[in-house]
């Protein structure tokens, strides 16, 4: 037992000793090494440009690793050249130190070792450890120290956010503040991922085509302006973190003087539905955010904890003052909403948006009331522009709702519905009512269930041959497509204004298909239509891709049969 508290007691402070030893053998291996002559030591390192001998390394090396293997105070004592005491007299010194540190207090008394704050008390610890905006804040003066400073506030998110630092400090590129924004989003949203690193994101752009990864983040509304200055960065992230631990502190003056100091800086701000923890008032919370928030242009509901419905009336009461107090929200994101949650409908918080031009979800559960809500929007908002769908749980029978809004969606420009296995017969109606949109530009189908699918087929074909604003087709991983009959490809050889085609798949093209798609590529060109990326990853072999490639060599004849007289043609 003393010498298992002996080796702990060596263990707690291993780093310490490990320098100690280090110091030591520096000392003895160069030092003592070159008897002293210590101008001696400089001139080698100035000829070898401050690089050691290959001997003076391997004997470091060893020394390091000696170090190392050190487990106890035994050893250590031989290291550093200091006498070795027994056992029983180092048992006596620690045994001392026990003793003098519970007299003298080093360490404080026993029973406060082991003593957990409450959790009001660390909550306001961390946010006063931190640079916060409430520093530069006069809340008597409503005014902010240092506003016009963007140097200052540059600085603040370097010193406050490391994540921010590393890639100031480490990217290739240049990031501003609407792309930190951006990746706090995305973060807090999908998680971090490898792909946010600097090095690859740099790698991809210098020696891979980026043009097929950007289209497929098209969008027609965007949260941030590129004018974002490093004052607005801060104010969002500073009062989000503060709004993750708030309802663990239950001190409302705070929230005030954070709302009063950030409300005009903020338009983007996502707000984490959380446990009520301390607040005695509940989620009451959510409707004085959202009653005093009313600068914020989009707003991101994430409710990770499945705490919708427990605040949902006071996020009714919230959005109704926030109209009324002259908000305008352009943009909704509902991530990981239960919609069926809300006792009363979605409608009631949705209508209190008369501007509102996007509408997303994410990992969200759609009931059949939300469905109807949004269909009545999409038939009743004028600016609408953007729908985005993906990754949500709803079905065929709800998606009808929401096609009837479309059909009256004029304004609409992007639709997204990917990776949405529910959906089978739902997505056919939704293409049939945007054929005849004046301004569809964008269409995400990606991972849904297309291929075999003879309705879904028939819809796209019927949106090629009619729509006069189609610019991005996505269908990726849509099984074989073997459901697109050869009007399809009829439809996509005379559009004029389609640009891309998205069909990347896991499983091989069939030689029909790459045979009809080459022709309709050609036939595209032909006509002067605008088609000018294909992507396939997957798609093709050896075989088939000779076959695609041949079906591109087109003659007057191919054009008669696809587009004129098949009488005349067989002439």
């Amino acid at each position: 037992l003393e010498d298992a508290k002996v080796e702990a007691s060596f263990k707690a402070t291993i780093v310490g000793y490990r320098i100690t030893m280090l110091l030591k053998q520096l000392n003895t291996e160069f030092v003592e090494h070159y008897e002293k002559d210590f101008d001696k030591l400089n001139e080698l390192l100035d000829a070898r440009y401050c690089r050691l001998t290959n001997a003076d390394e391997v004997r470091l090396k060893k020394r390091i690793e000696e170090i190392f293997e050190v487990k106890g105070f035994l050893k250590y004592y031989q290291i550093v050249g200091a006498a070795i005491p027994d056992k029983k007299v180092l048992s006596e010194r620690l045994k001392q130190a026990v003793k003098n540190s519970a007299e003298k207090k080093y360490h404080g008394d026993e029973k406060d070792l082991n003593v957990i704050p409450e959790i009001e008390l660390q909550a306001q610890e961390l946010v006063h450890s931190k640079p916060s905006i409430l520093k530069y804040w006069d809340e008597k003066k409503q005014v902010l120290d240092k506003e016009k400073d963007e140097a200052f506030w540059k600085k603040l998110c370097i010193e406050r956010f490391m994540w921010i630092r590393e890639r100031v400090n480490h990217s290739f590129d240049k990031w501003e503040p609407k792309d930190f924004a951006e990746l706090s989003d995305h973060n807090r949203i999908f998680g971090p991922s490898k792909t946010d690193d600097p090095q690859r994101h740099y790698s991809d752009k210098t020696f891979k085509d980026p043009y097929f990864s950007e289209v497929k983040k098209h969008k027609s509304f965007h949260e941030y302006s590129d004018k974002m200055t490093w004052l607005e960065l801060f104010a969002k992230l500073d009062f989000e973190e503060f709004l993750d631990v708030f309802p663990a502190m239950d001190n409302f003056k705070y929230l005030y003087d954070y709302m009063h100091a950030v409300k005009d800086k903020i338009k983007c701000l996502f707000l984490k539905m959380q446990y009520k923890r301390k607040l005695k008032s509940g989620y009451y919370y959510y409707m004085v955010i959202l009653t005093n928030m009313t600068g914020v242009e989009s707003l991101i509901i994430s409710d990770t904890e499945n705490r919708f419905g427990s605040a949902y009336k006071y996020l009714v009461k919230g959005f109704n003052n926030f109209n009324e107090n002259g908000g305008s929200l352009k943009k909704l994101f509902l991530h990981q909403v239960y919609t069926s949650y809300g006792s009363f409908g979605m409608y009631r918080i949705l209508k209190n948006f008369p501007d509102l031009e996007a509408i997303q979800t994410h990992n969200s559960n759609l009931n059949d009331e939300t469905c109807k809500a949004f269909g009545k929007i999409l038939s009743d908002n004028k600016r609408i522009k953007e729908l985005d769908l993906s990754n949500t749980v709803y079905y065929d029978q709800m998606a009808k709702e929401i096609a009837d809004g479309l059909m009256r969606a004029k304004a609409l420009e992007v639709l997204k519905l990917t990776n949405n296995t529910a959906l089978y017969n739902g997505i056919s109606p939704m293409l049939y009512n945007l054929a005849f949109s004046p301004k569809i530009k964008f269409i995400d189908l990606s991972n849904c269930n297309i291929g075999s699918n003879a309705n879904v087929c028939e819809a796209l074909y019927k949106l090629l041959k009619i729509s006069g604003s189609m610019e991005h087709l996505v269908m990726n991983n849509c099984g074989q497509l073997t459901g697109l009959t050869q009007d399809f490809f009829i439809a996509l050889g005379e559009n004029k204004t389609l640009v891309s085609l998205h069909i990347d798949t896991t499983t091989r093209y069939t030689a029909d298909f790459a045979g009809k798609l080459g022709k309709a590529c050609a036939m595209n060109s032909k006509k002067k239509g605008s088609l000018n990326a294909l992507s396939c990853k997957g798609g093709f072999d050896a075989n088939t891709l000779n076959n695609f490639v041949k079906s591109m060599y087109i003659s007057e004849q191919d054009h008669e049969y696809w587009y004129g007289d098949q009488v005349t043609a067989n002439k």
